[in-house]
């Protein structure tokens, strides 16, 4: 099943081979858990925390902020919006 960053075509960080399985989700969640990460989307990283694993084994996240834009929005992605992706799409791992 595509994620939301497929379907909005957020740039991979990492080649696509093959389908993630459930087992590789669920240590990037542990890994991911209290952390925020960085997803490219058009040139604008965007940043979300509140790392979850959603039903179809794909990361959820809560986008808090863009960089190098003052807005609430950027082309269709709002804060507070919820978006699935998948480890490939994970750019950088921001702590603290």
């Amino acid at each position: 099943m595509n994620t939301d960053a497929d379907k909005l075509d957020f740039e991979p960080a990492m080649s696509k081979i093959g389908k993630p399985n459930e087992s590789a989700q669920l240590s990037a969640q542990a890994d991911y858990k209290n952390c925020c990460l960085s997803l490219l989307y058009k040139g604008i990283n965007v940043h979300v925390r509140n790392i979850r694993l959603g039903k179809d084994g794909a990361l959820i996240g809560d986008v808090f902020e863009f960089t190098n834009i003052c807005s609430t929005a950027y082309e269709g992605v709002r804060l507070g919006q919820s978006i699935s992706f998948r480890d490939y799409h994970v750019h950088q791992r921001i702590d603290g």
